[in-house]
């Protein structure tokens, strides 16, 4: 038997008790149990179910635009003294369709795509709130072995993906991108580096890691450090304030300059260094040649 195609419909529901009315419209069945979108009502309802009825005004089979449409008809024969009095209603008009329903293709959002998008939405109207859940998941994170162990877990299997892999750094290089444009970006991600390096042991637990890596793999060492003094004398713009800073302090150089001038003083002196080298090795060729 072939399933019934579902369809919208424009509805009323009726308090007999306090002579309440509630206009919306729902997209699906009549025999599928819906109420409505208002907690207001529908938690009324829960509690004296006898004291509501429901009857139809509209019904729609094209498509959910219509049926928003076809609520937004009726929403407006209700004047603006009856919302939250006469009616559970709360506002008279309906959620956008195009910002709700449709993707910018055409296609349809999923209840997934739905709920994160609200997520979102929300976190932007309360950054207080993301903080907030920023902070608790870090300290559980920080606190309990077990979780570090599960989410490395599963990180290092999802990894071994060759398709997830691409599509990861894809999405990595395309949100980096898009963040690095924005400068309240560089400011929130100099200070979360900041507080992460200050944090007790930090330093030295990074810092043993390292030279145990380097350690037990010194190919690896030697192309990074070849690898990356190339890209920044190819890419002099590419080194961050703080790294030419580090490097400067390293080579004994005042921090007082700006970052052009620390990225010159850098390439020249790797540049000196180099022409020293190959002096040396010169003058030690025509000393064994004589």
């Amino acid at each position: 038997m072939k399933k019934k195609e579902k369809y919208g419909f424009v509805y009323i529901w009726r308090d007999r008790k306090n002579k309440r009315y509630y206009i919306g419209s729902h997209w699906g069945y009549e025999t599928d149990r819906y109420i409505c979108s208002s907690n207001w009502m529908r938690n009324s309802y829960k509690r004296r179910p006898g004291d509501f009825k429901r009857r139809i005004l509209a019904r729609v089979t094209t498509d959910r635009s219509d049926l928003l449409i076809e609520e937004q008809r009726w929403l407006n024969m209700i004047r603006d003294s009856e919302l939250k009095g006469r009616y559970y209603n709360f506002t008279l008009s309906v959620k956008n369709f195009m910002t709700w329903w449709v993707k910018e293709d055409g296609t349809y959002f999923t209840v997934k795509e739905k709920i994160s998008k609200r997520r979102k939405e929300f976190l932007i109207e309360h950054p207080e709130f993301a903080e907030n859940m920023r902070t608790l998941k870090l300290k559980q994170y920080e606190e309990n072995p077990e979780i570090r162990a599960s989410i490395s877990s599963t990180v290092t299997e999802s990894w071994k993906d060759e398709e997830v892999r691409e599509k990861t750094i894809a999405a990595q290089n395309l949100g980096k991108a898009e963040r690095w444009e924005k400068s309240e970006f560089h400011e929130k991600a100099s200070s979360v580096a900041i507080e992460i390096w200050e944090r007790e042991g930090f330093k030295e637990s990074m810092s043993e890691s390292q030279r145990r890596h380097h350690s037990e793999h010194p190919e690896r060492a030697k192309n990074l450090s070849a690898s990356m003094k190339k890209h920044l004398s190819e890419n002099p713009g590419a080194a961050s304030q703080r790294q030419l800073k580090r490097y400067a302090r390293e080579r004994g150089e005042p921090d007082s300059r700006t970052p052009r001038q620390i990225r010159k003083s850098i390439l020249d002196k790797e540049k000196r260094d180099s022409q020293r080298i190959n002096k040396t090795n010169e003058d030690r060729v025509s000393n064994c040649s004589q």
